[in-house]
């Protein structure tokens, strides 16, 4: 152990060597234009309360602000329209009954000018909402909740009573919520679905290599740490009316059936594929389920397994695609992995080959190609395949994303640029879970959630940025011609101000608060404008064509 520690600190040692010398040390690290997947990126830093969503030079281009303090818990996603979806928590949790990684309590709908539009919480003694969710089609989010379950309880079902150290397991259990009613109209619990070979005259006795399809109550990763399976991402399929669970602590991805009924969730019947809420199709470790051996074990505390396309159709390309984030492929190495799932759309199954569940390798293992030490992350994480077959992966202990193409060859790389929720200036050091982050996801300029919304940059994340890196890699990232900004004066304004510009040029100019919400617009051709009735502070001053600026009113 103490030889593992110090390799580790003469890593980090060494990164930071090597970031002495780089161009930029945080914010956007290298780029290639023609290469890269154009969009914009999603994120959401721990040790504060803003989403940020910036352009592939780093530049932010929206951010929804959480007025409350709150903190990551820990996932955000765009939603088409433009709302946002955020798992939030309360900053101060000392009194809170379950706290582990990934501990949550609020799921937040904010519109896209950061209104609060619908909100769900749920952290008390006996439940906790946590780590991510899954928006639905229908307008649902799908959500993981931890449950409480005693000693006597799980003793009942056959638990080991010596492997419950902590008088408690949480087992995880999935909560579909109606927004427009404020309801959970659906819910799945792990707790119903167990098996045991310890006592037969203890419910769910069996053997646990035949069924698949339950979990074994005593299986145990972690030395009876109450956090038992820690889920810790989930996703839904809409062709399929399926979920993906990544359960971290059994190294596997599990995949449930969503067409059942509430009643046949906590059974072995129905549903479309007859299993009712049984487990359909489990992948990553056989072992858990006492089937195959150690050359199948192919995930290790993953995390962000989901479908790359789910609403690919069957005979499509992605149709049964999964992408996941592999934390400890070997000590201090995290991979990416893309996996093809076999799906019999004739029985509505998944087949198994000697009980086990294939494929017997992922169609594709992502590693860094320079084997950086960025590119591990023990906890958190995510990938994603792009639309032009780039892969985009994220190590959230680093709080770094790099884009490989097809050949692996690296296209992009960023860093986010805050040290515990501060930003920090360009040419800062950033060591290990100083900068982390849960996921980070990328979303297409023709994203709908783009429709008739400005993206203009409010400036970079970073404190004193290289402004000149990005457009000096390529001029294909932004798709206005950046021109020298028109000048205005004075600055700080106190009742007017004025601009000054080539005549023939003709603009309109638009005021917007630090959190993007438009207080004054004026017509093309203005020269005067009066701010004696904006609120002291600062705001971006936009004009068509050109980089917003700054603008201070102090009157």
């Amino acid at each position: 152990m103490i030889k593992l520690r110090f390799l580790f600190l003469l890593m980090l040692l060494m990164v930071n060597l090597s970031i002495l010398n780089a161009q930029n040390t945080v914010g956007l690290l290298s780029i290639k234009g023609t290469q890269v997947s154009e969009g914009y990126n999603l994120f959401y830093p721990y040790s504060q309360s803003t989403v940020f969503l910036v352009d592939l030079c780093g530049e932010v281009v929206h951010q929804w602000i959480d007025f409350t303090g709150g903190r990551p818990a820990a996932s955000a996603y765009l939603l088409p329209n433009g709302n946002l979806v955020r798992c939030s928590r309360d900053k101060d949790f000392s009194m809170d009954a379950f706290v582990a990684g990934g501990f949550g309590g609020n799921v937040d709908i904010l519109s896209w000018e950061n209104k609060m539009l619908y909100s769900y919480t749920l952290n008390d003694s006996l439940y906790r909402l946590h780590h991510d969710v899954a928006p639905m089609p229908n307008g649902h989010i799908l959500m993981l909740a931890w449950e409480k379950i005693t000693p006597l309880q799980a003793v009942s079902q056959g638990r080991d009573e010596n492997t419950l150290p902590n008088d408690a397991l949480w087992p995880d259990k999935i909560l579909e919520w109606d927004p427009q009613s404020d309801s959970i109209v659906w819910e799945w619990r792990a707790w119903d679905h167990l098996i045991q070979d310890r006592d037969s005259l203890l419910p769910n006795y069996g053997i646990i290599s035949e069924h698949p399809e339950r979990l074994d109550v005593n299986y145990d990763t972690q030395g009876g740490n109450p956090d038992w399976m820690h889920t810790n991402y989930i996703d839904y399929n809409p062709v399929l009316d399926q979920i993906m669970i990544s359960v971290r602590n059994f190294n596997e991805i599990w995949v449930i059936d969503h067409s059942t009924s509430l009643e046949e969730a906590r059974g072995d019947s129905g549903g479309r594929s007859g299993k009712g809420g049984g487990i359909l199709f489990r992948w990553g470790n056989p072992d858990a389920y006492k089937q195959g051996d150690e050359t199948l074990h192919h995930l290790h505390f993953q995390h962000d397994a989901h479908w790359t396309d789910p609403d690919a159709l069957p005979g499509q390309p992605l149709f049964g695609e999964v992408a996941v984030f592999d934390n400890f492929t070997e000590i201090n190495k995290s991979t990416a992995l893309l996996v093809k799932l076999d799906f019999d759309t004739a029985s509505w199954t998944y087949p198994a080959s000697d009980g086990v569940y294939g494929p017997e390798k992922p169609e594709r293992i992502i590693v860094h190609p320079e084997n950086s030490i960025f590119s591990f992350s023990g906890v958190g994480s995510s990938v994603q395949r792009l639309p032009n077959g780039n892969v985009l992966v994220f190590a959230g202990r680093w709080g770094y994303a790099y884009e490989v193409t097809e050949n692996n060859e690296l296209v992009w790389e960023y860093r986010i640029p805050m040290l515990n929720g501060t930003p920090v200036s360009q040419g800062d050091v950033l060591n290990f879970s100083e900068n982390e982050a849960y996921n980070f996801v990328r979303y297409p300029d023709d994203y709908p959630a783009f429709n008739n919304r400005d993206l203009f940059s409010r400036g970079y994340l970073e404190l004193n940025p290289d402004e000149a890196f990005c457009f000096s890699q390529t001029s294909s990232i932004h798709d206005r011609p950046v021109l020298q900004s028109p000048q205005f004066w004075p600055n700080p304004a106190q009742s007017e101000i004025r601009l000054q510009m080539d005549p023939s040029l003709q603009t309109k100019l638009s005021i917007y608060t630090m959190q993007g919400q438009t207080v004054r617009q004026w017509p093309q051709g203005t020269r005067y404008f009066p701010v004696l009735d904006l609120p002291n502070g600062v705001y971006l001053l936009v004009m068509d064509g050109f980089r917003p600026q700054k603008l201070v009113i102090q009157h």
